[in-house]
């Protein structure tokens, strides 16, 4: 038996003693409920100023190349039910393995390499061309093993290889013969049984000013990816506000963690 299992055993030997488990019992009752009011209390007061927050950088910059997703976490999931940004996270994780070389293009905050990527790679590499929104990822989702760089794709991609590259939310902030190019860069850098994987959105009533390439179906997503990779993967989620699509494309059909093809709602 190792020292750490001893160690623990022992407590749990003493915590099975009459005496202690009712002054451990009477200690829970007294400060328990009181540090979870506090708890509450601060919830509440998070989400107030995440939601003026939210509304000081709409009113100030409507359209805003970079999101602060902690907006999400305080006010947008609990006042709004919006979890759309988990979502993201977990789908784009679907295709990673333990140990993964991750690229992520376009990181902006750096939400997601922070809470999603950096637990499932061993090394992440997270770019975006926005210095803001990168001083912002270092300062506020820094990880040992994420690193953040400043990239423009139009006119650079990082060396790789990678097994996974991530590109989430900004597609559609290319136009159609850049994000080919990108795609094409993004394929001769992944491993063999890579995979690309990310999210984009059809919005068809919202003007968003780094919108350069608009996508009206699934099937137009899936033919730009299917342009440069020989098994995409592309699905549609429910929602009141837009049309979220994520997809998965590689060179190995057995990479992918949903079956090839289109499909209009949430893969069963």
């Amino acid at each position: 038996m190792s020292a750490a299992n001893a160690s623990r055993d022992d407590r749990v030997g003493v915590r099975g003693r009459p005496a202690i488990a009712t002054v451990l019992s009477g200690a829970h009752r007294f400060l328990v409920p009181p540090v979870r009011t506090l708890n509450a209390w601060l919830r509440a007061l998070t989400s107030l100023t995440h939601h003026f927050q939210y509304k000081l950088e709409g009113f100030l910059r409507p359209s805003a190349e970079w999101f602060d997703h902690e907006i999400d976490v305080h006010w947008q999931w609990v006042a709004k039910q919006r979890s759309t940004f988990l979502e993201r996270g977990v789908l784009n994780t679907l295709a990673m393995v333990p140990g993964a070389e991750i690229l992520e293009l376009c990181c902006g905050d750096g939400f997601n390499a922070h809470r999603f990527y950096a637990g499932h790679g061993a090394h992440v590499l997270a770019v975006d061309h926005n210095d803001s929104a990168l001083r912002h990822a270092r300062r506020h989702h820094s990880r040992t093993n994420v690193e953040y760089r400043q990239c423009d794709l139009r006119s650079e991609f990082p060396q790789g290889p990678f097994d996974n590259v991530v590109w989430d939310s900004a597609i559609h902030h290319f136009s159609a013969s850049e994000a080919t190019a990108i795609l094409t860069s993004a394929q001769a850098q992944l491993r063999p049984g890579g995979v690309l994987s990310g999210y984009t959105v059809i919005e068809p009533h919202t003007e968003y000013a780094y919108t350069r390439m608009r996508f009206s179906s699934p099937e137009e997503l899936a033919a730009l990816l299917e342009g440069v990779f020989a098994h995409v993967a592309v699905f549609e989620t429910p929602d009141a506000l837009r049309r979220n699509l994520y997809f998965f494309a590689s060179d190995t059909p057995e990479a992918l963690p949903f079956a090839p093809g289109v499909s209009p709602r949430t893969p069963q």
